[in-house]
Parts: C-alpha cells; sequence; structure tokens
C-alpha cells in the first residue's frame, strides 16, 4: 500500500522533469544545516552537481573512507510543502 493516495503520487511523478536542479550554494547551505558542516569538510569528496534527480529532491557523489557514497538531499520546502496540501486537501 503506497505511503500517499495515488492522485497525489501521479502529482508528485509527473514533476520529476519539470524540477530545476538546487542551487550549488543551496546544497551547502542544506548539508551544513543537516549535519552540522560544509561538504568538503565532511566527505573526503563531494560532487557539487547532482548526477540524479530522485524524488523530492536530487542525490550526489561523495566518498568518505574511502566508500563511495549518494548524497541524497531534499528540495527545500517540500516537506512543509506536502504537508500543507495534504492539510488542505485531506
Amino acid at each position: 500500500m503506497p505511503f500517499l493516495p495515488q492522485e497525489y503520487l501521479s502529482e508528485i511523478t509527473k514533476s520529476f522533469n519539470s524540477i530545476s536542479p538546487i542551487n550549488k550554494a543551496l546544497i551547502r547551505k542544506l548539508i551544513k544545516q543537516a549535519l552540522g558542516d560544509y561538504p568538503q569538510n565532511v566527505f573526503d569528496t563531494f560532487d557539487n552537481d547532482a548526477f540524479a534527480a530522485v524524488s523530492l529532491g536530487q542525490v550526489h557523489k561523495a566518498t568518505y573512507n574511502e566508500q563511495a557514497l549518494a548524497v541524497k538531499v531534499q528540495c527545500p520546502g517540500i516537506a512543509k510543502s506536502i504537508a500543507t496540501r495534504l492539510v488542505r486537501e485531506g
């Protein structure tokens, strides 16, 4: 059973291809807010250019302790936007 009703999933799916990449400066700020420091200080390497768009965000390549990582960064404000819409339409 899906987490969201099918009508929401359909709308979200349509928007995946139309989302612009998150600004590189904002990516740095979001990671600092979430992890307490900028990506270049948290990871051994961090690619500022996203390699994939994913549900409600984008993914960046990074390494840490010789391990390849995929760092998913959620679009800013998306959780609040979904919660507001669910309450309003629920």
